[in-house]
């Protein structure tokens, strides 16, 4: 995989959420993904202030030529906004800790 990351600032309510993105190709088939590699804010995230931020990950990805738009959360209700996106929310993460 290869990419590039890009950062996002975004004011809500004067209180900035920071979105970390990165735009990836596979090797093996050139499949081209926007990964969410973090989102960061401060105070409460209203179910349409997600939708607007998945709706705009969604046009930039496509602006960027990528297939898909692709994170991992653990947070449920947005798992379940993810659904109502269409999303494959199925697949498991594995984390190995390392130490």
């Amino acid at each position: 995989m290869q990419g590039k990351m890009c950062g996002w600032v975004v004011l809500l309510d004067e209180k900035p959420l920071v979105v970390l993105t990165t735009s990836f190709s596979f090797d093996v088939d050139d499949t081209k993904a926007l990964y969410i590699t973090s989102i960061t804010g401060y105070g409460v995230m209203y179910e349409e202030i997600w939708e607007w931020l998945f709706e705009s990950f969604r046009r930039y990805a496509k602006s960027r030529g990528c297939r898909s738009v692709v994170t991992t959360t653990r947070v449920k209700e947005l798992v379940e906004l993810g659904r109502k996106f269409g999303a494959d929310v199925e697949e498991v993460v594995l984390r190995i800790e390392v130490t």
